[in-house]
């Protein structure tokens, strides 16, 4: 099963949390902070992680970079920019409506299906004519 870890330290008020009814083929799972969620990513082994980028206690760019080194795919969901989020060259997701965050999160379902389910096959990059803010960065 595909499974999708959602980072926010404000999950009640993210816009994230709107779409967990919308996934009866995935199993979302959340952490309210960077290290929270670097403790849950190897036993989770999650194939997709959205994190919000300023947190306390271990920030989005402790989650990226622990995401990355353990070929995990990383996207950044924001309501601000920070230049730091560029160096990474992972899919940043800024002030998105939840129906096209939505959108990017079955993409990448889809797209993990379509490959045979490979595991946590790191997928760089998601084409998407709809939703090019997948592919901006990575």
């Amino acid at each position: 099963m595909f499974k999708l870890l959602i980072v926010d330290d404000e999950i009640e008020f993210s816009p994230i949390a709107l779409l967990r009814h919308k996934f009866k083929e995935i199993e979302i799972y959340v952490a309210e902070s960077g290290d929270e969620a670097v403790a849950k990513i190897p036993q989770i082994q999650p194939n997709l992680v959205i994190t919000d980028w300023n947190m306390s206690n271990g920030d989005g760019s402790t989650v990226v970079r622990f995401c990355l080194d353990n070929k995990i795919n990383p996207i950044i969901y924001t309501g601000g920019y920070e230049p730091e989020m560029a160096s990474f060259k992972v899919p940043v997701l800024s002030k998105i409506e939840p129906n096209k965050l939505a959108h990017v999160i079955k993409t990448y379902f889809e797209e993990w299906k379509r490959r045979g389910k490979n595991g946590r096959e790191n997928i760089q990059t998601v084409n998407c004519g709809r939703c090019r803010a997948v592919s901006d960065n990575a």
